[in-house]
Formats: structure tokens, C-alpha cells, sequence
């Protein structure tokens, strides 16, 4: 299971964020805070003490985070964004999108549910949010919801007919390029009583 660990807070002087080489600094206390952290650990970022990030020091930061994470520099330690007032998350999300990146963050108005900077595929971010309600997710757990789901809005809808399956090996690659996102983390292979082998993953919140 992941764990979690004390905030990082992030100070600036006059509380601004200005630049490139002054989002540079805060990458680089962050990553050498991420690197004192055990693994399979996610560390909260608390920008609540910044009044303001451009856009350039958010793709400094937030962006060269995120792919260092993804490029799994980090091994498996995660991060995700908390306190950002609404003019640093525009600039933050702007970032990322523009990178076809994405983070997992925190809102005030989001009753502590998790929510992604950034854009994804509509399939992806709702796996996602099946992730977070399960807790962990295997690719067969994915199938069944799906099956599920479909039934429901079949039956609900009054067709007639078979409706479209999800296979094996598409949901085994939703769930490889959440991965691959950094929004889902391998915690363990479980052996299946019909033989082979399946991932266990874990969303980052």
C-alpha cells in the first residue's frame, strides 16, 4: 500500500513565483525532498503559501516534476498538489496541458476528493475514479465494472441485443498508461486460481 508522508511546503520570497530559474529552485528542493522519502510513498505539496506561480515556473516546476516522476526518477514516490489558490492552479493546469501531462490535486471546494491538472481521455480518467472508489484495481476487477456499468445503461435505455465487451488486453492497457501517467502504481502480482498472473494497482491520491 502507499504510503504518506509530512507536507512539503513551498516558500518563496513575497510569496511570488516569477521565472523559470526561480521555478527551477523549487524543483530542485522538491526532488531532494522526494528523495529522502521511502518508496511507494506519495508526498503532498503545499502550494497554500504562494500567492502567485506564472506560467513559466509552473512548466519548471509542476511540468519537469510530473515527467521526472513518470521517468520514474523517483523510483515510487509520487506527489500530489494541494493549496494552490485559482490563479496558480489556471497557470499550473495551462502548464500541463500544454505538455499533455497530468497531476493529481487537491481543491478546497473538492471535499478532499482528488481531482487530475490536466487533460486525459475521458476512458482514462473515469478508470481512474474507479480506482479511487475500489482502492486498488486489476484489469479483470476493470472489466467486470464495466460489464456492469454497460448492463445497467443497456437495460435502463430498453435495447435489445449484445453490447460491447471490454477485453483483457484493453484493460490491461487502460491501466499500463494510467501507470505510465503516474496516476497508478503496481503494489503487488497476485496468482489467479486459473493460472497466470495479474498486477494489483493502487491510484495516487
Amino acid at each position: 500500500m502507499l504510503g504518506r508522508v509530512k507536507d512539503i511546503s513551498v516558500q518563496a520570497e513575497d510569496d511570488l513565483i516569477l521565472g523559470r530559474e526561480p521555478g527551477r529552485h523549487i524543483l530542485e528542493k522538491v526532488s531532494s525532498a522526494l528523495r529522502e522519502v521511502p518508496n511507494f510513498t506519495v508526498v503532498p505539496v503545499d502550494l497554500s503559501s504562494i500567492r502567485f506561480m506564472d506560467f513559466s515556473a509552473s512548466d519548471e516546476f509542476v511540468v519537469k516534476l510530473v515527467k521526472r516522476i513518470r521517468a520514474e526518477e523517483f523510483s515510487s514516490r509520487f506527489i500530489v498538489l494541494k493549496g494552490m489558490n485559482e490563479m496558480v492552479q489556471e497557470n499550473v493546469e495551462a502548464a500541463l496541458k500544454l505538455s499533455e501531462e497530468v497531476c493529481v490535486y487537491y481543491s478546497p471546494l473538492s471535499n478532499e476528493e482528488p481531482l487530475i491538472a490536466g487533460t486525459m481521455p475521458s476512458t482514462l480518467e473515469s478508470t481512474y475514479q474507479l480506482a479511487l472508489k475500489l482502492n486498488v484495481i486489476t484489469a479483470r476487477e476493470l472489466i467486470e465494472e464495466v460489464e456492469q456499468y454497460q448492463m445497467q445503461a443497456h437495460n435502463k435505455e430498453h435495447k435489445t441485443g449484445p453490447h460491447e465487451k471490454l477485453n483483457i488486453g484493453a484493460s490491461s492497457n487502460r491501466l499500463t498508461r494510467l501507470k505510465e501517467m503516474g496516476l497508478l502504481v503496481p503494489i503487488r502480482v497476485d496468482s489467479l486460481a486459473v493460472g497466470g498472473r495479474q498486477n494489483v494497482y493502487e491510484p495516487v491520491r
